[in-house]
């Protein structure tokens, strides 16, 4: 929300720091590409300078006032480290970070190569404190290039510590069909 606001706020001081530019730098005549005079709609006056001069100052302290904001506020170490514990606590609870994180782990502890469904099996469920038990079935082409199906029980634990996840534990059952 902080970000959206120094977003904006922002993107509205350049804005302004434009149009001030505009009139700070009018001039009373231009060229066009032929060379002929081409006259334009008002010159400003010493008035509408000042005015636009003040205004520019005030967009430019706005944007550093933004440029503060977001260091101090958006981006400080505590800031950044809140964002992390809630992402960290969100990942305990997902099943499909889980799941991507179990083919990686899965592929690491086989000799062969291995093919996932898309999606997790409906068994799979989170069971608290970060760790999660997967299952489903996939084809493994071992290195003889036999092909078999099986299916595997998969324990994960994601560390909030170091942001990683960690296999715990993996079992696998042969498809009897």
């Amino acid at each position: 929300m902080l970000l959206a606001f120094i977003l904006v706020v922002g993107v509205l001081a350049v804005w302004g720091l434009i149009r001030a530019g505009a009139v700070i730098f009018a001039e009373e005549s231009g060229v066009d590409p032929d060379g002929a005079k081409v006259p334009k709609l008002q010159a400003p006056n010493a008035g509408d300078k000042k005015k636009a001069l003040i205004k520019a100052s005030v967009c430019a302290l706005v944007l550093l006032g933004c440029g503060i904001l977001y260091e101090w506020g958006y981006n400080s170490s505590t800031a950044r480290e809140q964002r992390e514990m809630k992402q960290g606590a969100e990942q305990c609870d997902d099943v499909l970070q889980a799941y991507k994180a179990a083919q990686i782990l899965i592929r690491q502890a086989d000799d062969g190569a291995l093919s996932f469904p898309f999606i997790p099996s409906p068994d799979s469920l989170a069971l608290g404190n970060c760790e999660f038990k997967l299952t489903g079935s996939v084809e493994r082409v071992q290195v003889e290039g036999v092909r078999e199906r099986a299916e595997y029980e998969a324990y994960v634990r994601y560390r909030l510590e170091d942001n990683a996840w960690e296999l715990l534990g993996l079992e696998w059952k042969p498809v009897t069909e």
